[in-house]
């Protein structure tokens, strides 16, 4: 909702919890807009036919299921804010991530794919995890039925469409050398 006085208006906005950096950024750009002096309907007109870049938080529909694609680069920081981001579209829903390794981490990979774990867990988000991290994300989550691990981008998708159902959210999320978006690949093959 952008303020401009007595009124509210639902702004088009990619996907992203209210109070997400994301969100914030984008209610400071309308505002710096309409004090450049951009009416609010051209604001409101350009995000409407704004899109995400290729794979990052892209949301396509797979087999009924809102499928946000983030294929494109993941960090401790990123992923984090993905999956609040999945838990929060995933309301009333299921949610489900994909995840594949953050690559670069060095020393701290083990602990920051243990978080992930951790952390899709306390959202209550099942993960199919691929990489050479995957076992330890499962391992993290300490739900080993609402954790599954594979090297298979075939078999992620395919574990990633039984456990969801059409209006239900899957994240697909990791670094760009993991080359996650073969799940996406594979699920629409599978949902055909």
């Amino acid at each position: 909702d952008v303020p401009t006085g007595p009124e509210d208006y639902d702004a088009p906005a990619p996907p992203a919890r209210r109070t997400s950096p994301l969100a914030r950024i984008l209610a400071g750009l309308i505002a710096a807009a309409i004090a450049a002096g951009a009416s609010l309907d051209a604001v409101l007109a350009g995000l409407a036919r704004a899109r995400p870049p290729h794979m990052r938080s892209e949301v396509v529909e797979i087999g009924g299921r809102h499928v946000i694609v983030d294929c494109y680069n993941a960090n401790p920081a990123s992923m984090a804010a993905a999956l609040r981001t999945l838990a929060e579209l995933a309301a009333g829903a299921r949610g489900l991530a994909v995840v594949g390794d953050m690559l670069e981490l060095g020393d701290h990979a083990e602990d920051a794919h243990g978080e992930v774990g951790r952390l899709a867990a306390s959202l209550d988000v099942p993960v199919v995890a691929l990489g050479r991290w995957k076992d330890v994300v499962c391992e993290a989550t300490a739900q080993p039925a609402l954790a599954w691990s594979t090297d298979d981008p075939a078999a992620a998708a395919r574990q990633a469409l039984a456990a969801t159902e059409p209006g239900d959210w899957i994240l697909v999320k990791a670094s760009r050398g993991m080359r996650l978006e073969r799940v996406v690949d594979a699920m629409r093959e599978v949902a055909v």
